[in-house]
Order: structure tokens, then C-alpha cells, then sequence
């Protein structure tokens, strides 16, 4: 009972000291958006991306109960790269540290420059400032561009531990900073990623979206909005 009450009091203090509270992520369904496995030679037609069985969805008596089992592919929707995606011998899903978890967060605007040029990435003058970085989350498929055999942000970042966010939902809903990222990601054993509900509470003093370039955070989550990817 106790553990109970402490989860409602730190839920009811999170509604307290946040004036907005924003989703982050797409519904998690057989809709949910995916990345073409087939770039990876992948024949994408052998498994299921997502399944669900209905075992039970009915009255016993008075009481109504309902059962099911899922079948889904790890990195399908908004969804966590764990670092052993990309990283021989890195963190399961399991073994992510809760530190990692929540955090300030930061939003980089780049969807202008990537409007004009579709195979913009993003530069070291785009993330000017930022210091050390928690995990890195994009609305598009995927952190690294599709036309780039290298896929430098996976082979870099999660050899070093960094967790990759995908298919990051409504980051236009968000300021550039003044929020707390919040990522409900699944504790998976031996799991190279997964659906991962992402919250970001939006501080009470912050009124108005700051410039990326004053930015300044020792340890932070930083989003790259590039497409704005709509369900």
C-alpha cells in the first residue's frame, strides 16, 4: 500500500509543477510507422511487424475480463534503440540505467533546412552548445539519412551507451527547452529496442520556445524535428 500511495504522490506533484504535460508517441498498433527493413536485406514478408490474439474479451458472471497476446518487431513505431542495436556487447533494454530515463529536454528545428534539401543532415554547428546528451531522438525513421551507407549516429553514439529515440511524435507541440523528458521504455531482456512511451512536462515558468542557440545543458535529451511525421 505504501508503494501505491508514493506512486500517486509523485504522479499528483508532476501535474503540480508542470503546466502542460505533452505524448510524444504514435499509437502502437499495426498502423504504427516502421523503417524498411529491405535496406537492411531483410525480406520483411517472413515475419510479422505486429500481431494480437484475442484470448479472452468477456463477462464471467459479473465481472468482465479481457486477455491477449502480442507478437511485434522491437523498433516498430515511436520506439528506443537500446545501445546493443548498434553496439557489440552494450546495454540491453533491461539494462538501460533509470537516469538515462528522464531528463531536461531540447528540441532542434531543422525541418526548414530539411524541407529545402532532402538529404540534409544534421551538423556540428546544429547542435552548438550542447554539452553532454542522455539520448537522442528524431521524428523521421531514423537518426542517420537513408541515402548514407554509414550510419554514423548508430555506429558512434551506441557503442558509447546513448540510447536512440524513432518516430518521436508531436515535437512541434513542445518549446525548445524548458521541458522534462519522461520515457516509459519497455524493460526487456536481451532486447535490442522497444516501444517506448515518451511524456514531456512542460515547466510552469517557461511561457515562450528559446532559440536553440542560447541553448545550455550539462546532460540533457536532445529531438531533431526534420519531418514532422504525421499519423
Amino acid at each position: 500500500m505504501a508503494s501505491v500511495l508514493a506512486l500517486v504522490l509523485a504522479l499528483s506533484l508532476c501535474n503540480v509543477y508542470a503546466r502542460r504535460t505533452v505524448d510524444l508517441t504514435h499509437v502502437f498498433d499495426e498502423n504504427a510507422p516502421k523503417y524498411p527493413l529491405e535496406n537492411f536485406g531483410i525480406d520483411s514478408g517472413t515475419f510479422s511487424y505486429f500481431n494480437m490474439t484475442t484470448l479472452a474479451e468477456q463477462f464471467f458472471g459479473d465481472t468482465w475480463i479481457a486477455f491477449r497476446t502480442y507478437e511485434f518487431y522491437e523498433h516498430l513505431g515511436t520506439h528506443m534503440d537500446a545501445p546493443f542495436h548498434f553496439g557489440s556487447g552494450r546495454q540491453y533494454m533491461s539494462e538501460i540505467p533509470p537516469e538515462r530515463l528522464i531528463g531536461p529536454g531540447v528540441v532542434i528545428d531543422i525541418k526548414d533546412k530539411a524541407g529545402a534539401d532532402p538529404d540534409y543532415t544534421v551538423t556540428v554547428q546544429d547542435i552548438q552548445g550542447l554539452l553532454t546528451v542522455s539520448v537522442v531522438g528524431v521524428d523521421t525513421p531514423s537518426v542517420d539519412p537513408a541515402q548514407n551507407s554509414y550510419i554514423a549516429c548508430h555506429t558512434y553514439l551506441q557503442p558509447n551507451d546513448v540510447p536512440l529515440l524513432e518516430y518521436v511524435a508531436n515535437l512541434d507541440s513542445i518549446p525548445v527547452r524548458g521541458t522534462t523528458i519522461v520515457l516509459g521504455a519497455i524493460k526487456l531482456r536481451y532486447g535490442s529496442g522497444g516501444p517506448t512511451r515518451i511524456f514531456a512536462f512542460i515547466d510552469e515558468d517557461d511561457d515562450e520556445p528559446n532559440s536553440a542557440n542560447e541553448l545550455q545543458c550539462t546532460a540533457c535529451f536532445v529531438f531533431m524535428i526534420m519531418s514532422l511525421y504525421r499519423m
